[in-house]
């Protein structure tokens, strides 16, 4: 006022100008608020980690956290989200089977996904391609793959880390536009929406799959040799032929007649997606829905000779069934699980009859 009033500062000058008046203080409330949000979304975060370290097997804790992390915007989401998954891994570092973390860890990695997509599609006129898609799920399950196998090397009883490899699977038929919405074979639901429609990347997605499966039953058998009790095996080798099973009839239900599947054409098979609001169509050649029912005769096959090679020993030291037989439960288990194994209905009920000997608890 004193500068004003002197003469030196006109009146111009000292004021400012209406638009830059309206735009300035709008603009220091938004940083403000944001700044605010970020401070209280920190505070939360560090209690509910406080929480978590005296006890990391309270649920409210975990779905408190995802709360707070729903809440956040996308950039503040990916800062917070980076150190996340690293957390997870070290408390399962401590209890490799807490499956609280586990399945925390696996939301993490889906928001994770998410977020990669969003930033792909932001490159393409906000709609993420098939191949985009396709890249960011490759590179989630090489990672999933590698964590998990880690695991089982580490104790081949972790059921959580069998049952998150056999998610890895689910995940891949869901992103083609299969089983995004169901409960596959006691498995899980998936997350994932289906966002490839490129004929030639699922098959190469198929093709991924049948190797893929292929491996883990080599593994498995390897895995019932070394301990033929262990049912963590035996459960995620039945959930596998399930998958494989599941894929077959869904993509057979484009094909009418058995000429029609050996004729290279393709046809389309409609899923609802989660939100249920559209379809997508699923194109796959007549080869790929054949080389998964090879891979399915194949798997049956192997797995129908290890059971019937592990029964044959276990009996070598008892000539009957008796309660308790070592070896024994499990490999009869997966036979009568196995599709098309053991079809004479009174070699079935002589199974069955031996299972309850074993195991009549069971």
């Amino acid at each position: 006022e004193k500068e004003r009033a002197e003469g030196n500062v006109t009146t111009d000058a000292a004021t400012p100008a209406p638009e830059e008046a309206t735009t300035a203080a709008p603009a220091a409330t938004f940083v403000t608020a944001k700044q605010k949000q970020l401070e209280d979304m920190e505070r939360e975060l560090k209690l509910n980690t406080k929480i978590l370290l005296k006890d990391y097997k309270i649920y409210s804790a975990w779905l408190h956290r995802r709360w707070l992390f729903n809440r956040m915007g996308g950039s503040m989401k990916t800062i917070f989200l980076a150190k996340e998954r690293g957390q997870c891994e070290t408390i399962l570092g401590v209890d490799e089977r807490n499956f609280h973390a586990w399945g925390y860890r696996r939301w993490v990695q889906n928001e994770q996904r998410k977020l990669s997509l969003k930033t792909a599609a932001s490159t393409t006129e906000g709609q993420c391609t098939s191949a985009q898609s396709k890249s960011v799920g490759d590179a989630h399950n090489a990672q999933e793959r590698a964590f998990t196998l880690a695991k089982i090397e580490r104790n081949i009883s972790n059921f959580s880390a069998w049952h998150n490899r056999a998610l890895i699977f689910v995940e891949r038929l869901a992103s083609i536009g299969l089983a995004a919405d169901e409960l596959v074979m006691g498995v899980g639901r998936s997350e994932v929406v289906a966002t490839i429609s490129d004929p030639e990347l699922i098959e190469d997605i198929i093709g991924t799959i049948v190797d893929e499966v292929m491996g883990d039953v080599e593994l498995c058998i390897k895995a019932f040799f070394s301990d033929p009790d262990d049912q963590s095996t035996w459960l995620y080798a039945e959930r596998l032929v399930g998958l494989l099973q599941f894929a077959c009839d869904k993509l057979g239900k484009g094909v009418r007649t058995a000429e029609d599947a050996n004729e290279m054409c393709h046809w389309e098979v409609r899923e609802t997606l989660l939100d249920g609001s559209r379809t997508v169509p699923v194109v796959a050649s007549s080869e790929c829905l054949l080389l998964l029912k090879e891979c399915l005769e194949s798997c049956i096959i192997d797995l129908t000779e290890c059971c019937q090679a592990l029964r044959t020993e276990a009996l070598r030291t008892s000539p009957t069934v008796t309660k308790g037989l070592k070896g024994f439960q499990w490999p009869t288990w997966l036979l009568l699980h196995l599709p098309a194994a053991v079809t004479d209905a009174s070699e079935r009920t002589k199974l069955w009859d031996e299972l309850s000997v074993v195991d009549p608890q069971r």
